[in-house]
C-alpha cells in the first residue's frame, strides 16, 4: 500500500483516517467526497500528505481558485470590450446587443472579484448600447448597493423589478 497513488474513498460515511495514512507518501490524489470529516480533520490530512491532491478541497482553495479564474475572465473581457470600442472608434458597425452582453459579462465579474465601482462603469456602458438587454439592469443595483448607493441601487431596482419577472 505504499506504493499507492490514488485513492477513492467518496461516500463512506467516515469521519477520520487512520493515523498509517502519513505512510502513504506516494499518494498523490485522495477523493473523500461525501464523508462528515471534520475540515480540521482535513486540514491535517493535507498537512500530513503535502504532495496529495485532496478533494474535496478546503472551502479556502476553492475560493482562491475562483478568484483567480474570476480575475482571468475579467482580463478577456475586458480585451474584448475594448475591442468593441475600438471597432466604435473606427466608426465600424457593431452588434449593439453582443457587445452590451460583452460589457454585462465583465461586469458580473467585476462584480465577483470586488471591483463594485469598475462593474457599475461596465455596466452603464452596455445599457448606452442597449438599454433593452435586461440582465444589465438585473446587474446594476448590486454594483450600486456594493459601493454603498443605496438610494440609487433601491431605485435602480424598483424601476426594473417588474421587467424581471417578466424575463423568467
Amino acid at each position: 500500500m505504499q506504493q499507492l497513488q490514488s485513492l477513492d474513498l467518496k461516500y463512506n460515511q467516515l469521519s477520520q483516517l487512520p493515523k498509517s495514512f502519513d505512510q502513504l507518501q506516494h499518494l498523490k490524489n485522495i477523493y473523500l467526497e461525501g464523508n462528515p470529516i471534520s475540515e480540521i480533520r482535513m486540514d491535517s490530512l493535507r498537512k500530513m500528505l503535502p504532495n496529495c491532491e485532496i478533494s474535496p478541497k478546503s472551502r479556502a482553495q476553492i475560493r482562491a481558485e475562483n478568484m483567480a479564474k474570476n480575475q482571468w475572465r475579467v482580463k478577456r473581457l475586458e480585451i474584448e470590450t475594448n475591442s468593441w470600442e475600438s471597432k466604435l472608434l473606427n466608426f465600424q458597425t457593431i452588434d449593439s446587443t453582443q457587445a452590451a452582453q460583452s460589457y454585462n459579462s465583465l461586469g458580473w465579474y467585476q462584480l465577483l472579484t470586488g471591483r463594485f465601482a469598475e462593474a457599475e462603469v461596465s455596466i452603464r456602458r452596455g445599457i448606452e448600447l442597449d438599454s433593452n438587454y435586461p440582465f444589465l439592469h438585473k446587474n446594476l443595483p448590486p454594483s450600486l448597493l456594493l459601493q454603498g448607493k443605496t438610494e440609487m441601487a433601491r431605485q435602480s431596482y424598483l424601476q426594473w423589478k417588474d421587467k424581471y419577472n417578466q424575463e423568467r
